[in-house]
């Protein structure tokens, strides 16, 4: 029952994650045609972190550091594999993004030398001290998030901010 019951999620967010498709298809690039869209290195990191949470969640918990660190090597992109993350995820510029926050919501888009996590040293990784980011919100480049704070729905984080407490909705 756990194995079916993590499959459907893993499947349920990469269909919703059909905004991220939208996305790429409706950018100005050469990889328009479908067989180029799976060349577009926007894709894998989003696969490769979708992959580790399957497994970490599955009955093989320790195969989640493949996909973890393949994406940490190839890509560039930490993303803790007990952070739950909804559909429509999208890295625009996959580089340099950390991210340890205990949930993130729906349509959320984080771009390059982002980092989302605790505000102190936490080496066990106690999720009740990380960020939870609820659904349609956009951070910006250079952007850090830390601490127990929630960023609420529609709202955008600057380029270059540090935020510490928590974030209003719609701002």
């Amino acid at each position: 029952m756990e194995f079916q019951s993590n499959y459907s999620y893993f499947i349920e967010s990469l269909s919703k994650d059909n905004v991220f498709f939208k996305q790429l298809l409706s950018m100005d690039c050469a990889s328009k045609k479908p067989p180029l869209l799976l060349l577009n290195r926007k894709l894998y990191p989003n696969i490769l972190f979708r992959l580790s949470y399957y497994f970490f969640n599955s009955s093989f918990p320790f195969l989640s550091y493949i996909p973890y660190l393949l994406n940490e090597l190839i890509y560039g992109v930490t993303i803790s594999p007990r952070t739950k993350i909804s559909g429509g995820f999208f890295l625009p510029h996959p580089h340099g993004v950390i991210i340890g926050a205990k949930f993130i919501g729906e349509n959320v888009i984080i771009f390059q030398n982002v980092t989302i996590g605790a505000s102190k040293l936490d080496l066990s990784s106690d999720f009740s001290r990380r960020p939870v980011i609820e659904n349609n919100v956009t951070i910006y480049p250079c952007a850090g998030i830390y601490g127990h704070l929630t960023i609420r729905s529609n709202s955008v984080v600057p380029s270059n901010h540090v935020v510490t407490k928590d974030f209003p909705p719609l701002s």
